[in-house]
């Protein structure tokens, strides 16, 4: 039998692999920095405005991990401002990232 069926070569799959490995380890690193602190809220919507890949990322992990906010918390203030939890950070709308601190404020604890 021949390979010759195959959509994708081993190399194909392997290429494939290396580019969403260095996705995941981009985005882990971006968490990485907003968990130390390094990244303030409102830079996070920044970065991610010159950043394809992070601009990718799920809002709702890029956020809860900020220091001195809870999960519960976000998510609550995400429902206040309109965003979704599935939404991605290049879905959020600038009035959204606007009203997201106060929110965020609002229900700490």
């Amino acid at each position: 039998m021949t390979n010759a069926g195959n959509r994708f070569e081993s190399d194909d799959y392997r290429s494939l692999f290396d580019r969403i490995a260095a996705v995941r380890a981009h985005r882990d690193a971006f968490v990485d920095e907003v968990i130390a602190g390094d990244v303030p809220l409102e830079n996070v919507f920044e970065r991610a405005a010159t950043d394809p890949v992070l601009a990718g990322m799920k809002v709702l992990p890029a956020i809860e991990n900020a220091p001195d906010l809870m999960k519960v918390q976000t998510r609550r203030a995400f429902g206040d401002v309109g965003i979704d939890e599935a939404a991605h950070i290049d879905d959020v709308t600038p009035e959204a990232i606007a009203k997201l601190p106060a929110a965020l404020e609002r229900h700490a604890r």
